[in-house]
């Protein structure tokens, strides 16, 4: 696991954002000896306490809240968010809150995807967002350095891979023929070839080059590893 190796051992205390099911705070907790998984959704924390129960885990704390209205005085050596930050409406409040939340040594470990940059339009996101309304937006990679220089993080490390998807393992597990399914594919249908290209869609084998980054960041006076 990228993310997870991403982390340094021996820590004294990580937050993991929108944990889900809590497989990442799970391996944490080997790296960490004080975990707290926040997540605003009362079912998924439910699962992950039961994931630490099946797995003996003791050491992970879950709080039922949103990342931005999270409020502690703890200072964290690791913060990591894994495919969630796509969903966050405001990113500019998630670089500001979370640098405010590092330890001195701290680091921000963030798995997402990512919006192509020549996608001027944002044909990508919006794509993502007919399939899934609760998609807000993934980010560019310059607008990941744009973030960080804004808010005194520097980039640690990144890691980018692109997974080629056809068009029903991108839609999954929407179906094909379920008015979201058609939605997707009038709205691909709508596009031009240059504006395709940029969102890295063949039409012709109708493949999405889908890009999946881990980045990790930390407090701009703290020197490089």
């Amino acid at each position: 696991d990228l993310l997870i190796s991403a982390i340094p051992d021996d820590l004294d205390a990580c937050l993991d954002v929108a944990t889900g099911t809590g497989f990442t705070a799970a391996a944490l907790s080997k790296k960490c000896r004080r975990v707290i998984a926040i997540d605003e959704t009362e079912n998924m924390i439910d699962k992950a306490r039961e994931l630490m129960k099946e797995r003996g885990i003791q050491n992970v704390e879950f709080v039922k809240t949103p990342f931005e209205t999270f409020s502690t005085d703890i200072k964290f050596d690791a913060i990591t968010i894994r495919r969630a930050l796509h969903h966050f409406t405001d990113k500019d409040l998630f670089f500001r809150k979370a640098s405010g939340l590092l330890s001195g040594r701290g680091i921000i470990a963030i798995a997402d995807m990512v919006s192509p940059e020549e996608d001027a339009e944002d044909n990508f996101n919006r794509l993502e967002r007919t399939r899934d309304p609760t998609h807000v937006g993934a980010l560019k990679i310059s607008e990941y350095r744009d973030l960080a220089s804004k808010h005194g993080l520097i980039i640690r490390s990144t890691n980018t891979t692109i997974e080629e998807l056809t068009f029903d393992e991108w839609l999954y597990p929407v179906p094909m023929d379920s008015e979201t399914g058609q939605k997707c594919l009038s709205f691909i249908r709508s596009l031009n070839s240059d504006q395709l290209r940029k969102m890295r869609f063949d039409p012709e084998k109708m493949i999405l080059r889908k890009e999946r980054i881990i980045i990790t960041l930390m407090n701009g006076d703290q020197p490089k590893k």
